[in-house]
């Protein structure tokens, strides 16, 4: 079953709108406040940019980035450099110290572990002197140092040697410190003056290179500064423009309310003007047209009565009888269904219920009528639109529903009155409730309902299935 159900559109929520600004909306004329939300609006134009500047600055952080950080690892890479270098620089002036000191206890002693120190302390000077030389492959001035500290290291240890295995073997412990001192004094002086300059470069290369590290550090902090700047100032445009667009949603809506109340004042003024006009109308039928034609038949009920025609006048007066007849019956007919003049006198039930049977009589649907006579509804207008929806949905029963039946009843629910008309038809095909849904209805019966009462706060329910369908209207009292 569809249910639909049909009330004040968007705009009832909404404050009364000011007199001037209602009026009728010419077609083809756009309001400049619409226009300017959606068209010219400069932050409109300016977030379909916001990608291209998000990207632009991406990439730019990308790229300082990688270059930054990989800057940063070549720095790196040097300071290990440089820290192993000073380390196996350390280790090879603690060595020499040690190839004194164990050349001292060999002489001493005599014994074969220290000379056996002596040459393992030896062969480790020359294991330091060969990893300097791979550390500082990429430097030609200390690769010139330990070119020439090599030799004279070579010489001193094989010197030492020998000299300690030769004199420990004499036994002469004196001679073995004289020879001792003078080797001391020329290559010894000359390997410690030769590691300090060794020890010195690397000390300016250090400070070269941890300033370069200080640098790329510096610029990863810029360039991470960068990108947090980079993106609250994303942030902080896409949130302006997000409230820019919320504002002027919130202008669009509220001049798309103006306009619906707008038109629903226009509709109700043209419905108004309706009503007006089809009890004009209603009444220049019954007291103009419907006089002349009681006139009328008068006159051809004399010549009928008095015999006053001949040959063939009298079946032409008789004919004319019943044709004025049948007209007079359509035309009070026309001016009841325009406007009916019970409903002006009586009320809504009684007036009712005489169209209830004139539609049982005239249609052949059996009516079942349940219209309380105590029933008051709010105002005289709220009984016209009442009217007007039971006339609009059992015209609509008389035309599409082949119905055999339909029920009619007025009821109080709370406080709202509502008139409930039921058949026992066919039922609305889909497309035609789709449509009314989506506000594309092609007909205006059921426009014209939901307008009438929307003018009160009313509400239109439509439920509809193969096995008929139900209109029921309410109007708050």
């Amino acid at each position: 079953m569809l249910d639909t159900r049909i009330g004040a559109s968007p705009g009832d929520a909404s404050p009364a709108v000011p007199p001037a600004r209602l009026g009728l909306a010419t077609p083809g004329l756009v309001t400049p406040g619409l226009i300017t939300p959606g068209l010219l609006n400069p932050a409109t134009r300016f977030r379909k940019l916001l990608p291209y500047i998000g990207t632009a600055l991406v990439l730019i952080t990308a790229v300082s980035g990688y270059a930054t950080m990989k800057g940063m690892a070549a720095s790196r890479n040097w300071l290990a450099s440089t820290i192993e270098f000073k380390a196996e620089l350390g280790n090879l002036e603690l060595n020499h110290g040690l190839l004194h000191r164990y050349a001292a206890e060999a002489a001493a002693g005599g014994n074969e572990v220290a000379e056996d120190q002596v040459q393992s302390t030896g062969d480790a000077m020359r294991q330091s002197l060969l990893r300097l030389c791979e550390l500082t492959r990429d430097d030609a001035i200390q690769q010139a140092l330990l070119g020439r500290l090599e030799p004279i290291a070579e010489q001193h240890i094989q010197e030492l040697r020998v000299a300690t295995r030769g004199l420990a073997l004499a036994g002469t412990t004196a001679q073995l410190a004289d020879v001792e001192s003078t080797g001391e004094t020329d290559e010894d002086a000359t390997i410690s003056r030769m590691i300090g300059d060794l020890n010195a470069r690397e000390t300016q290369l250090l400070t070269v290179r941890q300033a370069a590290w200080d640098r790329e550090f510096s610029r990863n902090i810029a360039v991470l500064a960068f990108a947090v700047g980079a993106c609250l100032l994303l942030l902080i445009t896409n949130m302006h423009l997000l409230r820019v667009d919320a504002r002027s949603s919130r202008v669009a809506a509220e001049h798309i309310r103006e306009s619906a109340d707008s038109y629903r004042a226009l509709s109700a003024r043209i419905i108004g003007l309706q009503d007006a006009e089809r009890r004009r109308i209603g009444r220049e039928l019954h007291d103009s047209v419907g006089q002349s034609l009681a006139a009328l038949q008068m006159n051809l009920d004399q010549l009928s009565v008095g015999r006053k025609t001949e040959g063939r006048a009298g079946p032409l007066v008789a004919e004319c009888l019943d044709l004025v007849r049948t007209t007079a019956r359509d035309v009070r007919t026309i001016s009841h269904l325009l406007h009916p003049p019970l409903l002006d006198v009586v009320g809504f039930a009684p007036a009712a219920r005489n169209y209830l049977q004139e539609f049982e009589r005239r249609s052949g649907i059996k009516v079942n009528a349940n219209v309380p006579e105590d029933l008051r509804l709010p105002s005289k207008e709220a009984e016209l639109v009442l009217f007007r929806v039971l006339q609009e949905s059992l015209t609509n029963v008389h035309r599409h529903a082949q119905a055999s039946a339909v029920d009619v009843w007025l009821a109080r629910r709370g406080n709202e009155v509502a008139l409930t008309i039921q058949d026992n038809g066919r039922g609305l095909p889909a497309g035609v409730m789709e449509n009314f849904s989506a506000g594309m209805a092609s007909g205006v019966g059921l426009a014209g309902m939901r307008e009438r009462l929307a003018e009160f706060g009313g509400t239109l329910v439509v439920e509809t299935s193969h096995s008929g369908t139900l209109v029921r209207a309410g109007i708050p009292g």
